[in-house]
């Protein structure tokens, strides 16, 4: 693609420097020999570059068609991979859900290097449990797993009893919604980034999550309140004000566990504890699993997971 970029660009623009110097070599020999008039040789050139552009963009739309091309081969090739994790055949709702969740001797590996090896651990329902760790020691992993982004090589991971493979995808990933480090955010409203979690969700319950995140104030504070367009991952804001609208949009879709992976790994210390409180708060009633490297952002946990590399 690189390359018929630069032709699409370089080639036209080579035939044009080069004809216009012919013309002009050419149509001096005529002028200096008097077949032709300096005037008449101004108004061929000038007629030539008429003519050429035309022909400049008919040589570029071939190279934009071949570039068009593979990009839109690979998008189908995107479309027709398959899905690598599936439900499985027979698979079964849970009535309800506490929020219960185990980990019994994980082991997991990214193409043969192992991350997690015989881990068990269990968070009681309505708890909250801190993930520590050095970089590489399987923290985030250990997210991806609990929505199945993978499954484990080796082990089980329950939720109230129940093999998370043993739920419907759409069941699952309802119940226990993750938090990344760095959310995405669109180039759209603050009500729109919010709604995207629930879009039937009325303007009351969004301001009811965005208070329980303790973002609500903050977002009246903007030119346009709710109603106020953001840059695209949510550039205009700060990394708090990012973290906490992905909070109230995690809120809205009331999930009744809630992985949160390094909330604070891009905040200073005031903003830092201000989000603690914040996490405190919301994980009432919720099972919450808070995965991060800081000791200080770990005191807020009711029992602790260290993880080693």
């Amino acid at each position: 693609m690189q390359f018929t970029s630069f032709l699409s660009g370089a080639v036209p623009g080579a035939v044009l420097t080069l004809s216009t110097a012919v013309m002009f070599l050419y149509g001096g020999k005529l002028v200096i020999d008097g077949a032709i008039t300096t005037g008449a040789l101004v108004a061929i050139l000038a007629y030539h570059m008429r003519l050429l552009a035309p022909v400049q963009n008919m040589m570029s739309l071939y190279t934009n068609l071949v570039s068009g091309g593979v990009a839109l081969s690979r998008v189908w090739e995107l479309f027709d991979t398959k899905a690598e994790i599936t439900d499985r055949p027979g698979s079964r709702s849970l009535a309800a859900v506490r929020g219960d969740i185990e980990f019994e001797r994980v082991s997991f590996a990214y193409a043969g290097d192992a991350v997690l090896n015989d881990l068990s651990f269990r968070v009681q329902a309505g708890s909250i449990c801190a993930i520590l760790g050095p970089s590489g020691a399987g923290k985030s992993t250990l997210a991806d797993l609990l929505i199945r982004f993978y499954d484990p090589d080796t082990g089980a991971i329950r939720i109230d009893g129940r093999d998370l493979r043993d739920l419907p995808l759409s069941e699952l990933r309802h119940w226990i919604m993750l938090v990344d480090q760095s959310p995405y955010l669109f180039q759209a409203s603050v009500r729109e980034n919010l709604a995207y979690a629930r879009p039937d969700a009325t303007d009351a319950e969004i301001r009811d999550a965005a208070s329980a995140a303790n973002i609500h104030q903050r977002i009246l504070e903007l030119p346009d309140g709710y109603d106020t367009i953001i840059a695209e991952r949510g550039q205009t804001l700060s990394a708090g004000e990012r973290q906490r609208i992905a909070l109230a949009r995690v809120l809205l879709a009331n999930p009744k566990v809630l992985v949160l992976d390094e909330p604070t790994s891009a905040l200073d210390e005031a903003n830092e504890r201000a989000i603690a409180e914040t996490l405190v708060r919301v994980a009432d009633g919720r099972t919450a699993i808070l995965i991060t490297h800081r000791n200080s952002l770990a005191r807020i946990a009711h029992q602790t997971v260290t993880l080693a590399t």
